[in-house]
Formats: structure tokens, C-alpha cells, sequence
């Protein structure tokens, strides 16, 4: 059996933790917060979990705002 501080760090660990954020609809502020607050408590394990975490939310971040760009795009190119 696979435990959390074996997979940390992994892919298979990134892609579940992906699915969490989706799953729930976490926005990029929402990741830094739990990140932030994982950060706190002292353990080189935590720091990589929120390493990922921080990780995810700023891909989350850069793919938002390249959905704006693209409506504004959109929108403009109809003007």
C-alpha cells in the first residue's frame, strides 16, 4: 500500500492532487491560502506538498487568464 509521504512528490501524487483542486472548484487564491497555511506547520514533507499545491494554482492562474485574453480576443475581433 502506497502512503502519502511515498507519493509525495510523484506524478500519480501531482495528477490526485489536481483532481482535488477540479474536483472542488478551488481558484488560485483559494490553493496560495491552503498553501500558505500548510507552510506553517514545520515538516519537509509539508513544504513539498505545498510546493505542488502553489504549483497547481499558479498553472490554474496563468490558464484563467489566458480564457480572458482569449474572450477578449473573441470580443474584439466581432467589433
Amino acid at each position: 500500500m502506497m502512503t502519502y509521504s511515498s507519493l509525495l512528490g510523484t506524478p500519480k501524487f501531482t495528477s490526485k492532487l489536481n483532481n482535488f483542486v477540479n474536483d472542488n472548484n478551488l481558484s488560485h487564491k483559494d490553493i496560495d491560502d491552503i498553501a500558505n497555511e500548510i507552510s506553517k506547520i514545520n515538516s519537509d514533507k509539508n513544504d513539498v506538498f505545498a510546493k505542488e499545491l502553489k504549483k497547481i494554482g499558479k498553472r490554474k492562474k496563468l490558464k484563467a487568464i489566458h480564457e480572458m485574453n482569449f474572450t477578449l480576443l473573441q470580443k474584439l475581433m466581432k467589433i
